[in-house]
């Protein structure tokens, strides 16, 4: 068995997380090449970007793999604002943070994300992909 967590994040923009210095990969849509075919489970951390003064914020994350596709849904509060952007210092940090897994069918090499519905963007991390 070939286990791999190796993925290359193809993104609209890249943020850093002011304190914890994370990278954030999102905004709109993106996506995710795998290292192989062979199929396997995606995971990451899916976080929205919340505005300071924003009460409330309501997003889902469209995800396609071949012929699978599903959406999660995410809603946050500015209570769980835990840091800003770098990029966005005192407006815009994530929130959140809902771990995602998606089975990846084999014969798929490419992962599409997207945010059609969503009030914001959304930031992604913490890619592992362990391969069949």
């Amino acid at each position: 068995m070939n286990h791999t967590t190796a993925v290359c994040k193809v993104f609209g923009r890249t943020l850093h997380g002011a304190v914890s210095r994370r990278e954030f990969y999102g905004f709109t849509g993106g996506q995710v090449i795998l290292p192989n075919i062979k199929g396997g489970v995606l995971t990451f951390n899916f976080w929205n970007d919340q505005n300071v003064n924003r009460p409330k914020t309501i997003n889902q994350l469209h995800i396609t793999a071949g012929k699978r596709k599903m959406t999660v849904k995410q809603t946050t509060t500015k209570a769980q604002l835990k840091e800003f952007y770098k990029e966005f210092m005192n407006q815009f940090g994530p929130a959140g943070g809902k771990p995602v897994s998606v089975t990846v069918p084999r014969g798929v090499s490419v992962v599409h994300f997207n945010n059609a519905g969503s009030q914001t963007g959304f930031e992604l991390n913490n890619f592992v992909f362990r391969s069949n």
